[in-house]
């Protein structure tokens, strides 16, 4: 063979090699990353709503953003667009619809015991909260729920511990 054929076979295989190996690293796609979640959170994708699904990268590792709602609570996943591993991960409870958390992976107090612990320490009663939110969240190393709410014309912030019922930080702020 002359040197030009043997040039041409050489990247006609180098190019082949690259294409098999970019198949073997192929994007999970965007039904496998929400199903992922969806069997994460316990839910089906018709028992959800406000679906939203975006990819991008972050600190180079392409992601999916995947965000619903169900039953009150706004889930919120990142999860990886090549491995399909679950990156992060938050559900944040948005109305009076408050419920225990159900990855079975402890037992937690639940976000009503959460709220009753952050009420009674701020001497305030519930029928005058307003703008109520509760996150389960991992900070530090530790799970806690994250509750804030309005009460007159303050802002409160409580991170209580979720299997102990601890206040683990608070803070309230007036307007």
């Amino acid at each position: 063979m002359s040197k030009t054929k043997n040039f041409l076979f050489a990247a006609l295989l180098f190019i082949v090699v690259l294409s098999s190996q970019t198949a073997a690293v192929a994007d999970i796609g965007e039904n496998e990353a929400k199903s992922i979640a969806f069997q994460h959170a316990g839910l089906s994708e018709k028992e959800t709503s406000a679906l939203s699904v975006k990819q991008y990268e972050k600190h180079g590792v392409k992601l999916y953003d995947i965000m619903f709602s169900s039953g009150g609570v706004k889930y919120n996943y990142e999860i990886g667009a090549i491995s399909g591993e679950i990156m992060e991960y938050k559900r944040r409870n948005t109305g009076k619809a408050i419920q225990k958390p159900d990855d079975g992976t402890q037992d937690y107090i639940g976000f009503e015991k959460a709220k009753s612990i952050a009420l009674v320490h701020a001497n305030v009663p519930e029928s005058e909260i307003r703008k109520y939110e509760a996150e389960l969240d991992r900070n530090r190393g530790r799970v806690v729920y994250e509750i804030e709410f309005d009460h007159a014309w303050a802002e409160y912030e409580y991170e209580i511990d979720a299997e102990t019922g601890e206040i683990v930080r608070w803070e309230s702020e007036y307007d």
